[in-house]
């Protein structure tokens, strides 16, 4: 049977302020083109006063809890939203909001970050909650979970979350309608960072420029994490030693199978190592473990990147400071208007996954398509649950990307033949639109 379809939708983002990705503008847009009334706050201002009052003024917390939930009840009432739509948790704010409101009947969090992150950066929780009570928004009945990667599926199931499903994430309508001509035949493109943000290992820079193979890159990383443990880690194994040994089975299964989900990796691997298995999850570390896992894939995205700087193959657009480590010149970002153009701009382009999100089919693997141009990938059943080989390029080596990018070269217009089928792919399967329609079917 149908649900009914919302009276009214409010988007609670986080970037609206920021000068990339609006994706809660092209949600709005794809729910208004259902004809569903939309309005999209950012939270933007509810952080500054969390911030404000934990850090000068927390006596006058409930103050301005009571001030923000006002403010958005009184914008429910008069604009008879029923659904609330929130990119990751932007919609806990503060507890009963949303969750004790009758005339809210669903809350939907489209999760582009893992728990673990979200919860422990400080821009993201609002006003502070007891771990109780967070399990218990978390976990409401009324809140649907919507991962776009098995692994973040899992790491919600471990905190309990029952409602959740796999919503992939998409392209906005407006990319498959824009005509910009390919210019550059010459190079591939790259739009992004390095991913993990951590100052890079230089055993690992000199294993790229030595032309180390990715598996190489991922061995490298694998001993990094066990000789070179982080303080907590040190201060982990001081108190459960078999955590060494639970973490090197896990770390070295990570290396075999790169995308296998970490968390799956690290229970598997304790079912020959319970007493540390056990250890970890009574310590509530379970999160920062499967995180240390992730790390073995550190150096995908900048080795895809690198080796095709060196062969002088690819332009490369982001903060230049991000990718000076790694030897590379990057050219100015490009913000988020401009991105349809520079995607047509050229024939392909690379696109590697953040592997700190242990998810491989990212917003790029999309828009990418969407603007008709072939895109060239890790091989991951993520992404060829999106796209067939004819519409995206799969690659499992450093040498393979370069017999890939050079066949691009040559022949441009194959790229562009096969660009062409991604984007009537997409067009079928891989908008918003789509995503929205799933959500609320009628």
């Amino acid at each position: 049977m149908k649900t009914a379809a919302p009276k009214g939708v409010l988007i609670l983002s986080n970037d609206l302020l920021t000068p990339f990705a609006k994706t809660s503008d092209y949600l709005a847009a794809a729910l208004e083109r259902r004809r569903i009334p939309t309005y999209v706050r950012d939270n933007a201002e509810a952080r500054l006063l969390t911030y404000l009052f934990s850090e000068e003024m927390a006596p006058k917390i409930p103050v301005a809890q009571e001030a923000v939930c006002d403010a958005m009840r009184e914008l429910i009432e008069h604009a008879a939203i029923d659904t609330v739509l929130s990119l990751d948790m932007n919609w806990y704010v503060t507890p009963g909001l949303y969750i004790e409101d009758a005339a809210i009947k669903s809350i939907h969090s489209l999760w582009f970050d893992d728990f673990r992150s979200w919860c422990t950066s400080p821009f993201n929780p609002c006003f502070p909650m007891e771990g109780d009570v967070f399990q218990q928004h978390v976990k409401h009945p009324k809140v649907t979970h919507h991962f776009y990667g098995d692994s973040q599926a899992q790491e919600a199931r471990l905190l309990g979350v029952p409602n959740q499903r796999i919503t992939r994430l998409a392209a906005p309508r407006h990319l498959i309608q824009n005509e910009s001509p390919c210019v550059r035949t010459d190079k591939l493109a790259f739009i992004g960072n390095p991913g993990f943000r951590g100052t890079p290992h230089e055993g690992a820079i000199k294993l790229m420029e030595a032309g180390a193979e990715i598996d190489e890159l991922r061995t490298f990383c694998r001993d990094a994490i066990l000789q070179q443990p982080d303080i907590h880690l040190v201060d982990w194994i001081k108190e459960e030693p078999t955590i060494n040994n639970l973490l090197a089975v896990a770390l070295e299964a990570r290396r075999r199978f790169p995308f296998r989900p970490a968390l799956q990796i690290l229970q598997l691997a304790g079912t020959h190592y319970p007493r540390a298995f056990e250890f970890i999850n009574e310590k509530g570390i379970i999160l920062d473990l499967a995180f240390l896992i992730k790390l073995v894939n550190r150096y995908d995205r900048p080795a895809f990147v690198h080796r095709l700087w060196k062969r002088g193959w690819i332009d490369v657009y982001s903060a230049a400071n991000e990718w000076e480590p790694y030897g590379v010149e990057a050219l100015p970002y490009v913000p988020f208007g401009d991105l349809p153009e520079h995607y047509r701009m050229y024939a392909a382009h690379l696109n590697a996954p953040n592997a700190i999100r242990d998810a491989t089919a990212n917003e790029k693997l999309f828009e990418i398509a969407a603007c008709g141009r072939l895109s060239i990938n890790l091989d991951s059943p993520d992404v060829r649950s999106c796209y067939d080989p004819g519409e995206i390029t799969l690659v499992d080596s450093l040498a393979a990307l370069e017999a890939a990018a050079e066949q691009v070269l040559q022949d441009p217009d194959g790229a562009l033949a096969g660009g062409e089928k991604a984007r009537r792919r997409s067009a079928r399967e891989h908008l918003w639109d789509h995503r929205i329609a799933s959500m609320f079917p009628s």
